[in-house]
């Protein structure tokens, strides 16, 4: 049974993936082969797990800080930096500052419902309304040694949060075109 529940998840990962348009990295999950013998292949499982990580956004890196006993995962894509210029501009528009924007405070939000999990798991989101360098804006995962993360719930919100990020821009894109035209 404890098998299953690790399939399932996984089997969330790919319609997450599906859902996001990642069919490749979908392809790659379906070729691993993670039970064998009718027993979870921990090793393939969680190379699966981080395969995915790395790859839902178009730039990531991530570093182990053997002093401090943590692992930063840092994690950025045109999607999210152009969500934040979306953002940006609806602020401008309205005359709303950074910290009162309603599209960055629904980021926060969201990171917050998929990174709070574990008492062992910490994130950051840095969004550049006005981005001075590509991959200005980005979600930084940071998983401590002391605790116990299932690193499929980090896949799984790192999945989620790109989705948000692509349909909340296609509604600013919307957004401000209608206005745009009635002006």
């Amino acid at each position: 049974m404890d098998c299953l529940k690790y399939v399932i998840f996984l089997v969330y990962l790919v319609k997450q993936l599906n859902d996001i348009g990642k069919l490749e990295l979908i392809e790659s999950l379906l070729d691993s082969p993670i039970i064998y013998d009718k027993e979870l292949d921990f090793d393939i499982y969680y190379d699966a797990v981080f395969t995915a990580i790395d790859n839902i956004f178009e730039y990531s890196t991530r570093r182990y800080y053997e002093n401090n006993c943590f692992e930063l995962t840092v994690l950025s894509d045109k999607v999210m930096v152009d969500y934040y210029i979306l953002a940006g501009e609806f602020g401008k528009q309205r005359g709303i500052s950074y910290k009162k924007n309603p599209y960055i405070i629904d980021a926060r939000r969201e990171a917050e419902r998929h990174f709070i999990f574990s008492y062992s798991l910490s994130y950051r989101i840095h969004g550049h309304i006005e981005p001075k360098r590509p991959f200005h804006s980005r979600l930084t995962i940071i998983v401590y040694d002391e605790g116990d993360v299932d690193m499929i719930g980090v896949a799984i919100g790192i999945a989620a949060m790109y989705k948000f990020f692509q349909n909340k821009c296609s509604e600013l894109r919307e957004l401000l075109s209608k206005e745009a035209a009635a002006a």
